[in-house]
């Protein structure tokens, strides 16, 4: 027997010897007037509020809804949100029997799928302010590397004829999904070189990529990250773009 066996029976051993006189006092079975009730998952939903907490999430929000008042908990709503997509992905609805039923959350027991439409009001009304808060917060608390950004674009489309909310976004344009006879909106992304998200941006779905880079330029630029170098694919490569980039780094 090796020298590394032996000690590992002997650790083994000893743990044994410990828990030996505990064993007659454990209970042989369960108590006749127990019964099992329920469970619900804790590691998920508890791992992602102390990143929520770690990140600044909370506070950021807490801070920007602290003159409303608000009956309902308005921050652990939206971290239900961002929980649920990523432990799981349904709709505003289906997170009702989740949290209801599944997960656990601290002081949050359930959650209303009108609660969550109003919350999501609340969200587009805070836009901009939040995104910079957010991204503060997260540059703060993680010392987030901003000398090189990635921004692409995108479009969603949708199966409608006229855009029922007034919102003026839905716009006929080129789809890059191959779906350019349903109107469409347009999703621009700023991430970090590792990945992490910095800002969206949504516009009418007949915006090209060129006259984005404007709006970008001017948004981070109220954000003070510094010197900055943009990666960005052929879509932006324009003479006026390349203008807007350099009068960036100048004024940066």
């Amino acid at each position: 027997m090796t020298v590394q066996k032996a000690f590992r029976n002997a650790v083994v051993e000893s743990i044994i010897e410990s828990l030996a006189p505990l064993i007659d006092k454990a209970p042989k079975s369960s108590p006749a007037n127990f019964a099992f009730h329920a469970s619900k998952e804790l590691g998920g939903p508890h791992l992602l509020d102390g990143l929520w907490h770690k990140l600044g999430m909370a506070e950021v929000i807490h801070s920007l809804v602290k003159e409303r008042q608000f009956q309902n908990p308005l921050e652990r709503l939206i971290f239900a949100m961002v929980a649920g997509r990523i432990l799981e992905p349904g709709s505003k609805l289906s997170l009702e029997h989740w949290i209801a039923k599944k997960a656990y959350m601290n002081d949050l027991k359930q959650v209303d799928v009108h609660n969550l439409s109003r919350m999501m009001d609340v969200l587009i009304e805070s836009d901009e302010k939040l995104q910079k808060e957010v991204f503060s917060a997260i540059s703060r608390n993680t010392k987030l590397d901003v000398d090189l950004i990635f921004l692409d674009t995108t479009n969603i489309y949708f199966e409608t004829e006229e855009d029922a909310s007034d919102s003026g976004l839905l716009k006929r344009g080129r789809s890059k999904d191959g779906r350019s006879e349903l109107p469409l909106v347009s999703i621009a992304f700023a991430v970090a070189k590792k990945g992490i998200p910095l800002r969206c941006w949504v516009f009418p779905g007949n915006t090209s990529d060129q006259t984005i880079v404007e709006e970008v330029k001017r948004d981070l630029g109220e954000w003070n990250l510094g010197h900055v170098i943009m990666v960005e694919d052929a879509g932006f490569n324009s003479a006026d773009n390349r203008i807007v980039r350099s009068s960036m780094l100048q004024s940066s």
